[in-house]
């Protein structure tokens, strides 16, 4: 308790409030404290008290001003991005022509048709999105008048195609970094004008190359590496460098992982690294585009230090300015791709392939439905608990992949590990009741020549390909293969 206030030779110091905390409220309770030790501990002293007493009670106006605006202009549940310029239009009430999109918005307009937006789903193609907003429809039992059907946001005459599914928004963003910047740039601005949570979650679903992966097993990328294995995304402005860094949120990468593998689902799933390309042959070791100064050693020796030393497990092209964007905007966001060719041994899609890419695409999307069917559930339900002890006991499980990502895991029902894992660890093969510790994957960093004896002998002659790794769908028990 403070000490009763009185007159007397104590200095101030003694009465300094004890239960000060950091709310608002409590501020201006110690400000009128402090007002009263003044008015008490310092009379006769010949300093000016009414002019502290006026400042007092001015900065204590202030912070009730605050207080009461809070819902308005500081509601720090709303996403507003990070730029004084637009938040000060948005705040005037001026109009905003997102070019790209093709819409024309306003702070009241737009937060009638997309504050309640939750979920930002992105992908390359336009009938990819479009399929995928058709399914959250379906997945949410969203009814849809008749004759209206699923309506391109966009008119239709836009770069880019936009569906709103309830609380899910999908928008296609091309090929490559700077469409989807594009793309990004103008959905961050609308879900500002919208007033939209800041609790909007981002995620990119695609397909991909894969390294040591097989055709339709889905990759979750863990982190995000530029061509020179860094996880920051570059740009130039205004002459020089800005370096971002590339980070994705592991809890929902987790979330996502655990949707692909529960009953009924059941996918083929590697979480792993992602490599983020500028270009779709030469910056991805292709020895089929137009130009190849390289030799195939090499390309052999690239696609080693990428599986072995980096954990990469697949390669794309968007997912470096998507994860740097998300994070500078203070976002959550995650990364789901499908292999549609294992690029250890082939640059180009087979033609027996072709058969099966409408269902792997499909894969990512059915996984991302039914994380956010049941999120929407569980917040619907006040968090379903049967739900919340399963995605707990599945974070206990797979917990000891995360202190480093340097060797993501197939997840399967087999019995064993990974032989190339198992084989470079010696003694410290994987279970579920013994966890890899950082201090052994560090051991595991270490041991560069066992890992070269490791990949030499996975190495077939002439091709250069690693001998894949099958993933098996789960079952009923998650269990590292």
């Amino acid at each position: 308790m403070d000490r009763p206030l009185h007159s007397g030779t104590s200095t101030p110091a003694e009465y300094v409030p004890t239960d000060l905390v950091d709310s608002e409220e409590d501020v201006i309770t110690s400000l009128m404290k402090y007002q009263a030790l003044l008015e008490k501990d310092f009379r006769g002293t010949g300093m000016d008290v009414e002019v502290l007493l006026r400042q007092f009670a001015r900065l204590r106006a202030a912070i009730q001003r605050r207080t009461s605006d809070v819902g308005q202009i500081g509601d720090p549940s709303i996403f507003r991005v990070p730029n004084r310029y637009v938040q000060k239009a948005r705040d005037n009430g001026e109009t905003d022509h997102l070019y790209h999109l093709g819409l024309v918005v306003t702070a009241d307009k737009t937060a009638e048709a997309f504050q309640d937006i939750k979920y930002v789903c992105v992908g390359g193609t336009p009938s990819r999105m479009r399929g995928f907003a058709v399914l959250c429809l379906e997945a949410l039992q969203i009814k849809v008048p008749t004759g209206l059907g699923v309506t391109d946001l966009c008119g239709g005459h836009a770069r880019y195609v936009m569906y709103k599914a309830g609380p899910v928004l999908t928008v296609s963003h091309g090929m490559g970094n700077p469409s989807l910047s594009i793309m990004l740039h103008e959905v961050l601005k609308l879900l500002h004008y919208a007033q939209a949570s800041k609790d909007v979650k981002f995620i990119r679903i695609g397909t991909c190359g894969g390294v040591g992966v097989p055709g339709g097993t889905t990759v979750i990328s863990d982190r995000v590496y530029n061509g020179i294995y860094e996880s920051f995304y570059d740009q130039y402005i205004l002459g020089k460098l800005v370096r971002r860094p590339a980070s994705l949120d592991r809890k929902l990468c987790r979330d996502l992982m655990f949707h692909a593998t529960k009953p009924g689902i059941s996918l083929p799933v590697v979480v792993g690294n992602t490599m983020c390309a500028d270009d779709f042959y030469e910056e991805q070791a292709r020895i089929d585009g137009a130009f190849c100064e390289f030799s195939n050693q090499d390309r052999r020796d690239f696609m080693e230090k990428c599986y072995l030393d980096y954990g990469i497990r697949n390669f794309e092209m968007e997912s470096l300015a998507f994860a740097a964007m998300t994070h500078h905007a203070k976002l959550r966001a995650a990364v789901v791709c499908v292999v549609i060719v294992n690029r250890l041994e082939s640059d180009q899609i087979a033609v027996e392939v072709e058969q099966h890419l409408e269902d792997w695409t499909c894969r990512p999307q059915r996984i991302v439905a039914e994380l956010i069917k049941h999120e929407l559930m569980d917040s619907a339900n006040g968090v379903d608990n049967d739900l919340q002890i399963l995605r707990q006991e599945l974070a206990t499980t797979t917990d000891h992949l995360y202190p480093s990502v340097n060797f993501p895991y197939i997840i399967g029902t087999g019995n064993g590990t990974d032989s190339a894992m198992s084989s470079s660890r010696g003694e410290s093969s994987l279970s579920l009741s013994q966890p890899v510790t950082p201090d052994e994957d560090r051991k595991v960093m270490n041991g560069r020549a066992g890992m070269m004896a490791t990949a030499s002998s996975l190495l077939t002659a002439g091709s250069g390909a690693f001998k894949s790794v099958e993933p098996v769908p789960v079952g009923d028990e998650v269990l590292l293969k």
